[in-house]
């Protein structure tokens, strides 16, 4: 099932994010980014899951 949400990018969303992804089993996540704004999401989801950081180019 696949499912499409848009959160805002307060702390207390990206935590609501932390925790419907973790309640969904995942342990490893790829985040695509070259900007600065990813920064608060890696830093709220680096403490639960394995990430992967990649520079589109």
């Amino acid at each position: 099932m696949k499912e499409t949400v848009i959160l805002p990018t307060l702390t207390k969303d990206l935590f609501w994010l932390l925790w419907r992804i973790e309640d969904h089993g995942v342990t490893h996540i790829a985040l695509e980014s070259t900007g600065v704004y990813l920064k608060s999401v890696f830093n709220i989801l680096e403490e639960i899951f394995d990430i992967t950081l990649a520079n589109a180019q």
